[in-house]
């Protein structure tokens, strides 16, 4: 399970690193280039930190912050499909938790944001 999750983290990483970095195919003056990928990688990541922060929620802390990341990029992309994957996937691990007699509440929690953010979204 522990190598699942760093896999995760490091794809997670790479594509965030991979969307700051995005070079430009076509044949531009370099030093634009330079400039313009200057500017605009803060400008990016600060509008991501936005997102992400604006939500303290409590039971974010019983989950990997790779979890939150990745739901907050399905949000941003209204991604309505990569959401209801999440929360099926979500009751499926409540499912196997309560089964086995432990606490699912973290997960109940999750489904209520998911569940928020789609009808938001109008994936319904």
């Amino acid at each position: 399970m522990k190598k699942v999750k760093y896999v995760l983290i490091g794809i997670v990483a790479l594509g965030v690193i991979g969307a700051i970095v995005k070079t430009k195919k076509k044949d531009i003056n370099s030093n634009k280039v330079t400039i313009e990928k200057i500017e605009e990688a803060p400008k990016k990541i600060e509008q991501e930190k936005k997102l992400i922060d604006l939500d303290n929620s409590k039971f974010w802390d019983e989950f990997d912050p790779i979890v939150k990341i990745r739901i907050y990029k399905m949000i941003e992309e209204k991604d309505c499909s990569g959401l209801q994957d999440e929360f099926n996937t979500t009751a499926d691990n409540m499912d196997k938790l309560q089964s086995a007699g432990k606490s699912a509440s973290r997960n109940i929690d999750l489904m209520d944001f998911l569940e928020s953010q789609m009808n938001k979204l109008d994936c319904h």
